[in-house]
């Protein structure tokens, strides 16, 4: 796949969802380089909870021992997520919160992902800042395997936008 379908699948992925949070970035890594990453609230409402998804072309395979750590800033409220899920790793997850930092890590069952596949993880429930102008940035890191050095998606300002209202 080229990465000109690649862009085009997240695209299209974005499109799909009206009201929507994006974080497109450029990764800087350790070991791994990740072009970019999609970071859509469904169904955004200021102060209100919704199910994050995040959504990237993996870039090596990820192993049943895979892990992501996501860093919010302070306006978001994770007082409420307890859930991860992906429609593209099956197997499970455990989830752990310390203040604005989130773990989720591969539970160990099911397949591993190959590398150049669309991977979906999504978070519920995060209640949305109250004021979607003012929101700082996220920090994603991604471990493709429990022996592999962390990737990380440089801490980018987060925008909301609405999909219905751009030209």
């Amino acid at each position: 796949m080229r990465l000109n379908d690649k862009k085009k699948i997240l695209q299209a992925l974005a499109a799909g969802v009206a009201p929507v949070l994006i974080l497109t970035s450029a990764l800087w890594a350790q070991t791994t380089t990740l072009a970019e990453v999609r970071l859509h609230a469904l169904h955004a409402a200021p102060g209100k909870p919704s199910v994050y998804e995040i959504a990237f072309i993996a870039q090596e395979t990820l192993t049943l021992s895979a892990g992501f750590v996501f860093e919010f800033p302070a306006e978001f409220d994770l007082s409420q997520l307890q859930i991860a899920g992906s429609p593209d790793m099956s197997g499970g997850f455990t989830l752990t919160r310390d203040k604005q930092k989130v773990r989720v890590q591969r539970s160990g069952l099911g397949q591993s992902v190959a590398s150049g596949t669309l991977v979906r993880l999504r978070l519920g429930a995060i209640i949305n800042p109250k004021n979607f102008a003012s929101t700082g940035e996220v920090t994603l890191q991604v471990r493709a395997s429990a022996q592999s050095a962390a990737a990380a998606f440089a801490k980018q300002r987060v925008a909301f936008q609405n999909i219905n209202q751009r030209e």
